[in-house]
């Protein structure tokens, strides 16, 4: 069974929103083709169960390839580990392909 193509790993405080852009292109350079695509990103870990799609929280931007992943300014993540990956699924075809998977590190930022 082969995994994710990519992992991603990353760190943040609890001080900060959570949230990332992904600008999406092919192994050719040429942009992927968003609109063809559905897309998902789940992450998970102690009380947390964040899924997203873009009924809620992922911003397709087609004229600049880019994909936002983004629960919203006031959502913050507590302090621990948590698992995450984003998957696209082909609108026609219904393929699946996951494009990360990985970790991430929440910290205290010190901040009331």
């Amino acid at each position: 069974m082969a995994g994710a193509a990519y992992e991603v790993t990353a760190s943040l405080t609890d001080d900060e929103s959570f949230g990332f852009p992904l600008e999406l292109k092919q192994q050719n350079g040429v942009s992927l083709p968003l609109a063809d695509y559905a897309f998902e990103y789940e992450l998970v870990g102690g009380a947390v169960a964040l899924r997203l799609d873009e009924a809620s929280g992922i911003a397709v931007d087609l004229a600049n390839s880019l994909v936002t992943i983004d629960p919203g300014s006031d959502f913050r993540l507590p302090c621990g580990r948590y698992r995450h990956g984003f998957r696209l699924r082909h609108r026609t075809s219904g393929k699946t392909v996951q494009l990360f998977d990985g970790s991430v590190t929440v910290t205290e930022g010190n901040f009331s």
